[in-house]
């Protein structure tokens, strides 16, 4: 009578650690490698007065992660992004858009479909080209992404590949606007700043190794 409740608490950690096996396996991995691909929109104002909206629809962002596994679901790493614009109104005839930043991420351990969230920070560059009578300008704007947060599911297709759908929301302030054309060229500290921001969406992949 005296082994059986030994035998059901051996049982019971047993079964806990089969059960938490595969998360555990998944921190032990220290680099991850990933790739997104989705759409945004812009809200808030590119300058004091000037919606962003009034000259961009939205973003095609490819982004790539690279992350590095510091245990317990947690991972520190860099972010780098390049997007087409859309959707541009006033003339312009293509833009884009540039960020590069650093981000953690935490996610769940939950096997099969793993829950996760996560935040950073970073710089943001927005470019417009525009022709007129044969004559090409650029202009564009960078400044801080002061935060963005982020969260999604990854669904375990392979022991080292995962793919699933995030959203994404950044807040930043463009502080320099630089105009290049032909005749005139100018780079100046922006006085009148507004908050912008991007909502995204779309699909994540993650490779593991």
């Amino acid at each position: 009578m005296t082994r059986t409740p030994v035998l059901l608490a051996s049982g019971l950690a047993a079964s806990l650690i089969l059960a938490f096996a595969p998360a555990a396996h998944a921190d032990t991995i220290p680099i991850s490698l990933g790739a997104r691909i989705g759409y945004g929109i812009p809200s808030g104002e590119s300058t004091r007065n000037a919606p962003m909206k009034d000259g961009i629809g939205g973003v095609i962002p490819v982004q790539l992660d690279a992350m590095y596994s510091l245990g317990f679901g947690l991972r520190l790493g860099l972010y780098g992004s390049y997007g087409l614009l859309t959707g541009l109104k006033n003339n312009v005839d293509s833009g884009s858009q540039t960020r590069l930043g650093l981000q953690a991420h935490f996610t769940l351990p939950v096997p099969l479909v793993k829950p996760w969230v996560g935040a950073g920070i970073g710089y943001e560059w927005l470019s417009l080209t525009s022709k007129a009578g044969g004559v090409e300008a650029t202009s564009s704007l960078r400044g801080l992404e002061v935060f963005n947060l982020q969260a999604g599911l990854q669904l375990s297709l392979l022991p080292v590949l995962s793919l699933g759908p995030y959203v994404q929301y950044q807040r930043g302030t463009y502080s320099q606007a630089k105009l290049d054309t032909p005749l005139f060229k100018s780079d100046e500290e922006i006085k009148d700043t507004a908050a912008h921001g991007w909502f995204h969406g779309g699909l994540r992949a993650e490779l593991s190794f």
